[in-house]
């Protein structure tokens, strides 16, 4: 503490902070002597302090750090919520795959829209489709992805990724169905996917996407025609398991 006064005391007035014994320091020298003594004097006090004294010295530095971020969370921020019960819901959320609350809309009471991340950034829950319930002390009750449960009282029942697409699972999906549309159309090459048709469901791990495709008809016409296809992964990889072309199955 007095080396860091002086060192102040150095940069105002250099003589007074060499105490008149070195009247010819400029400011920075006589600053940078006091700069190298409170160096030196804190390495010494860590160097010599109990290590139940650091210890216990950490543990405060991380709670307060808890405590402050604890503060910023959304809950706690808009509805009042401790950091216990903060901490409750951002552990029910990491235990079916969903991370950091965005932001938050309260439907009823105890009823909480989330636009929430997914833990892993493949997934993207769309906005307002996680809902979250609690009881009148703001206890966790249930997190359901739109009427269906992910955790309930206190257990697990679904992952997130068990009813939505990852990108590269989507992705992989698109494109094999689009090869399999073209197994079964006469010229394959005039083929012209809607995108905007494009849609896609999964639930419990089955994925299943619908669309429409342009393409000459036996008559060179062009006619527009949906499809259905279905997968599933099989040791890691996407198998198809169903496929329904023009109102006619194919498998």
């Amino acid at each position: 503490m007095i080396a860091t006064v002086m060192m102040i005391v150095a940069l105002v007035k250099p003589k007074w902070g060499t105490f008149g014994k070195k009247p010819e320091w400029n400011r920075k020298k006589a600053a940078g002597l006091w700069l190298a003594a409170c160096i030196v004097l804190s390495g010494l006090a860590s160097a010599t302090t109990p290590p139940e004294v650091k210890q216990a010295q950490q543990q405060k530095a991380a709670q307060q750090k808890m405590e402050e971020e604890a503060k910023k969370h959304v809950f706690a921020k808009y509805y009042g919520f401790t950091m216990e019960q903060t901490k409750a819901l951002d552990e029910a959320l990491a235990s079916v795959g969903l991370g950091k609350i965005k932001d938050s809309t309260k439907q009823g009471e105890h009823d909480y829209t989330l636009d929430v991340e997914a833990a892993n950034h493949d997934y993207d829950p769309a906005k307002d489709v996680v809902h979250v319930f609690f009881d009148q002390d703001n206890k966790l009750l249930s997190v359901k992805l739109r009427t269906i449960p992910l955790w309930d009282n206190g257990k697990v029942v679904h992952q997130v990724s068990d009813y939505i697409l990852s990108i590269p699972e989507r992705s992989e999906a698109e494109e094999m169905s689009k090869t399999m549309v073209k197994t079964v159309l006469k010229a394959p090459s005039t083929a012209k996917f809607d995108d905007k048709t494009f849609k896609y469901f999964k639930v419990n791990g089955e994925i299943t996407m619908i669309g429409t495709v342009d393409a000459q008809n036996g008559f060179g016409a062009m006619i527009r025609s949906p499809f259905k296809t279905q997968f599933k992964m099989v040791n890691g990889k996407m198998k198809p398991t169903g496929f329904i072309f023009d109102g006619n199955e194919i498998l």
